[in-house]
């Protein structure tokens, strides 16, 4: 225990010039035992064209939301009979129409993403689960999106499998862009830098 004495106002322990009381504390090394996903999109059109591709919803298909964690293996164990459909974008019932569009920025600037109030962080997992190259709707993790395009204002549903495995500590980021077909990439990064954006937390 460390000894009590008197702080002054806006004062500390590690302010003592005596060296009598400092207490700085001991790092701690901490891995993340999660996976960070971010989704973004952007149109394949310069941000100069008349043209603009816009969505409506994106909805995160057939995670596994519950496991355990083994301290000493450091590995996760994943209840496979639960999945979860998390909806990361979905304006379909803004009351005005122009609202119920997200317009995707040019080629020429930074790809947006489509959940920017949402930091999704979910188990470690294996993604596409049925035999390969089937992909099954009912088994596999996969994206659905709603959009459209200008030019012609139909609207448009179509599904993305996801593919190899989510790891622990590991952020993937899912990069969409649209033109006469959707561009589909996945980039992964050690998660070691801080979140600073958003304000709910999905952690099962």
């Amino acid at each position: 225990a460390r000894p009590s004495r008197h702080v002054p106002e806006g004062g500390s322990y590690d302010d003592d010039p005596d060296y009598e009381f400092i207490y700085k504390g001991v790092d701690i090394t901490s891995k993340h035992a999660l996976s960070l996903i971010e989704v973004q999109a952007s149109s394949a059109l310069g941000s100069y064209s008349s043209i603009k591709y816009c969505i409506q919803q994106v909805v995160l298909h057939n995670a596994y939301n519950t496991g355990s964690f083994t301290n000493s293996t450091e590995s996760w164990t994943v209840n496979t009979g639960v999945k979860t459909d998390y909806t990361l974008l979905d304006l379909s019932g803004e009351a005005a129409p122009e609202d119920q569009w997200k317009v995707l920025p040019g080629s020429d600037q930074y790809p947006v993403s489509v959940h920017p109030d949402v930091t999704l962080i979910l188990l470690p997992q294996e993604l596409n689960r049925a035999s390969d190259p089937d992909f099954s709707d009912s088994v596999d993790a996969y994206l659905s999106i709603v959009y459209k395009c200008t030019s012609d204002n139909v609207e448009h549903t179509t599904r993305l499998p996801l593919t190899d495995t989510w790891e622990r500590g590991k952020k993937y980021t899912y990069k969409l862009v649209f033109s006469s077909d959707i561009e589909f990439t996945a980039s992964i990064t050690p998660w070691d830098t801080e979140i600073t954006h958003g304000y709910h937390l999905i952690v099962q």
